[in-house]
């Protein structure tokens, strides 16, 4: 294929680089491999491409189809683009790296593109990551939720503990959000989500102390250890209980028994039977 590049004439303008392959050219079967198939027609196709300093790329190209004996009539891929895309690849790459850094809304505004048309970008290269991705040597997970916006909107984050990666994220903090992590493991990898018999000697789990997670569906792999902040919020009640049960002895004023700050609040200890 040949192409010849349109300069800008101005600032706003955007720059096409046209494609376009030679009459008489024969090309490979897309769904066989079998070379040397000739062109049956072809289709003019639009691509966003990375910018030309600050003007808008475009890459516009015929895109032939053609003819194979054994599959019938099919239209050639072509190297630079994913199918059913309206970006190149390296425009999909740009986007994936900034997206990391940023909110999309904020990329989709630099790029002067719709959000919506970045998401499926986005979903369409994290659910390819996550149909590689093998969970089955994974043994200890953390799981807890964090805020996504304002408001009560939450997110539920599963972690390996040992690897230190993001393995699902889940809308909402309740145990919908662990059938769905449950879920989203192809069969063949959910190494930690046998039965519970079948898993000689557990793997440890960390999991929030919050009752919406505890009632679930899905047998857990060992008893669990709690998240510090729910462990130390435990430990201070239990001090404060232990406290009050050692000052029972301590008689106050008016039937009261208990510390100063204990009669003002009115709290009335019962006494030794």
């Amino acid at each position: 294929m040949g192409g010849d590049e349109e300069r800008p004439r101005g600032h706003g303008q955007a720059a096409g680089i046209h494609l376009d392959f030679a009459r008489g050219s024969r090309f490979a079967c897309p769904q066989c491999g079998i070379a040397g198939c000739p062109t049956y027609d072809s289709e003019d196709k639009t691509w966003r491409h990375l910018n030309f300093f600050q003007h808008e790329a475009y890459l516009h190209a015929r895109v032939p189809r053609v003819t194979c004996k054994g599959c019938g009539i099919k239209q050639v891929s072509v190297p630079w683009v994913r199918s059913d895309s309206g970006f190149t690849l390296l425009f999909d790459a740009l986007v994936m790296a900034m997206v990391q850094a940023m909110p999309v809304a904020v990329v989709a505004r630099m790029f002067d593109e719709w959000d919506t048309r970045l998401w499926r970008v986005i979903h369409h290269y994290v659910e390819a990551a996550r149909d590689r991705a093998d969970h089955s040597e994974v043994t200890s997970v953390a799981l807890d939720e964090t805020a996504s916006r304002r408001g009560h909107n939450y997110v539920s984050l599963f972690v390996d503990l040992v690897c230190r990666r993001v393995l699902f994220v889940a809308e909402g903090k309740d145990a919908g959000t662990v059938d769905a992590f449950a879920k989203s493991l192809p069969s063949r990898k959910r190494g930690i989500w046998r039965p519970m018999a079948a898993i000689p000697r557990p793997s440890p789990r960390c999991i929030d102390m919050s009752p919406a997670f505890i009632p679930t569906g899905h047998v857990w792999m060992a008893p669990g250890s709690q998240g510090f902040f729910h462990v130390s919020a435990s430990k201070t009640n239990c001090s404060h209980v232990y406290g009050l049960e050692a000052r029972r002895k301590t008689a106050g004023p008016d039937g009261f028994r208990g510390s100063r700050s204990d009669q003002a609040r009115g709290v009335a200890l019962p006494h030794d039977p």
